[in-house]
């Protein structure tokens, strides 16, 4: 028989410490990493890593393990987080990682998958993958049809800028601002500016940062900056 699979934790410290004390009496080999460290370990092919998607900092873990995984490509790399946003399973799902997991589900579901994932195989929860598939035929082609300057005036909206804050900052004119804003609503089939600001919340695109609603660096990348 060959080595054992190795699963390492990427989280907080609080949760790291408890999830090892719990999986290590399932699975002898379950280690730390810290994913602001200088060096990594020595991944071996069949090693796993569990990284949350909410990193401190507001750092995105699953962007994280994306970019890991261009480095590893024979790493096993699942996202997880507690209630995950239909945003970020539709992005692991379009990003290719073999599962997605919550954890609020029960402890017994979480070891049934992590036992497939530790073995190579891919297991998403069906729950998380219909909402994934869902999001991506409902959601995504919306926001993929959106211009640079709608996601712009969209982001005004969320600092709560006016016309005219917000053309200067565009360097538009005033009337292709009331113009773009009046498209981004018939875009997003919203009926007013808080319904516009209510769908980027309910859709997973948005954090409080500093104290205010800002769109998650990672929608800004996936969908702007990508282009």
């Amino acid at each position: 028989m060959g080595p054992s699979p190795a699963l390492y934790i990427v989280d907080t410290p609080l949760i790291t410490q408890a999830l090892i004390s719990f999986l290590r009496q399932h699975f002898p080999h379950v280690h730390p990493l810290d994913p602001t460290g200088a060096t990594l370990p020595p991944f071996l092919p069949y090693a796993c890593l569990l990284v949350e998607v909410h990193l401190p900092d507001h750092r995105c873990g699953l962007h994280w393990a994306h970019s890991l995984h261009r480095q590893y490509p024979h790493l096993h790399l699942i996202p997880w987080t507690t209630h995950p946003s239909s945003f970020h399973l539709w992005l692991a799902y379009q990003w290719g990682f073999p599962a997605f997991l919550d954890k609020a589900m029960p402890a017994a579901e979480l070891l049934y998958h992590l036992r497939l994932l530790l073995q190579g195989q891919a297991t998403w929860p069906r729950p998380l993958f219909q909402r994934a598939v869902e999001w991506g035929q409902r959601v995504a082609p919306v926001l993929t049809g959106l211009s640079v300057d709608l996601w712009r005036v969209w982001e005004g909206l969320l600092r709560g800028e006016e016309v005219e804050v917000l053309s200067r900052r565009l360097g538009l004119s005033e009337g292709t601002v009331r113009r773009k804003r009046k498209e981004l609503l018939e875009a997003l089939s919203a009926q007013g500016w808080a319904e516009a600001v209510h769908k980027a919340c309910e859709w997973g695109l948005v954090e409080v940062n500093n104290g205010r609603l800002a769109f998650r660096s990672v929608v800004w990348e996936v969908f702007v900056e990508q282009r």
